[in-house]
């Protein structure tokens, strides 16, 4: 998981706000972006007493549960003094505790959303290559998604046949409805899917790379490779040393809600079909399988 210091900088302590807010601002962005914090936290505690008094053993955990204890571990680990807190006090402490973490995360997400509202359309279009209709600006987002056709193929499957006339408009119709777990072309470097090498690529498109600048750094290294920022950034203020899976993950989440057409995050469908697109992501960069390919690509992001 994340792999930094557990301290507050000054720029964020000197603010006025609780410091559990500020840590579910990242702990939304590097930890999970969408599970049940008063959940996590009401199991945690109870799994974790559990655990410590040898009552309960961690493999005798079912799937879910274990990837829920490692939310709140990851948890702890970013927020360390949160544990003791919530050990200590009653149960309603533990709600205020979420309260307060969830707050964090729900303003996080919102501004992240809005932060890279129009940027995301000047770093999908090619070039030198005005697209036609344009997509910047104030085009309204609902011709954006599949209604456009660059949208639309950068949001289509990969592997998709762009020779098939009749696919392609089932998505601008909307007759195709494509799930979240399946994984747009534009996750690829270079927009390029290979069959017979599907890790080739894959989640080391520019366009990826710029997001986490604009999250994580500061949007005016976007367009630089230079790492230090001109001012202080999320990484730098809850002292981010990695890039990390679950952050790859909300980038890529981020990118495509805003090349979509939906308009708000708030709906319920888009919300859930978000989540989809996020856990299929995170469920091959955890494969143990996979280990190699999942360490090269960290390697890559880590250069």
């Amino acid at each position: 998981m994340l792999s930094q210091k557990t301290q507050l900088t000054p720029a964020i302590r000197c603010r006025g706000i609780d410091p559990l807010t500020l840590r579910g601002c990242h702990c939304m962005r590097t930890v999970h972006p969408f599970c049940n914090i008063c959940n996590v936290i009401q199991n945690g505690v109870a799994q974790s007493m559990l655990l410590q008094t040898g009552r309960l053993l961690e493999s005798s955990l079912n799937p879910k549960e274990k990837a829920e204890h490692g939310i709140y571990k990851a948890m702890t680990n970013l927020m360390p003094d949160l544990e003791e807190r919530l050990l200590s006090q009653l149960q309603e402490h533990e709600n205020f505790c979420a309260d307060l973490i969830a707050k964090g995360a729900s303003s996080a997400r919102a501004d992240n959303t809005k932060a890279i509202k129009s940027n995301v359309m000047d770093w999908v279009t090619p070039n030198g290559e005005p697209l036609s209709p344009p997509l910047g600006g104030n085009v309204p987002k609902e011709l954006r998604g599949y209604i456009h056709h660059w949208t639309r193929k950068l949001l289509a499957p990969a592997g998709f046949d762009w020779d098939n006339e009749s696919q392609q408009e089932a998505l601008r119709s909307g007759a195709c409805i494509i799930e979240g777990n399946y994984w747009p072309l534009f996750v690829y470097k270079d927009y390029k899917y290979q069959p017979k090498k599907p890790w080739k690529g894959l989640f080391r498109s520019w366009i990826l790379v710029k997001g986490f600048k604009h999250i994580f750094t500061s949007p005016t290294l976007v367009d630089k490779s230079v790492r230090s920022a001109t001012r202080s950034s999320n990484a730098e203020n809850h002292q981010m040393t990695e890039v990390t899976k679950s952050s790859i993950a909300y980038v890529a989440m981020q990118i495509r809600f805003r090349m979509s057409s939906d308009s708000t995050f708030s709906q319920r469908e888009v919300l859930a079909d978000s989540e989809t697109f996020y856990e299929s992501i995170m469920e091959i960069l955890n494969w143990p399988s996979e280990h190699r390919e999942i360490d090269q690509l960290l390697r890559w992001w880590n250069r």
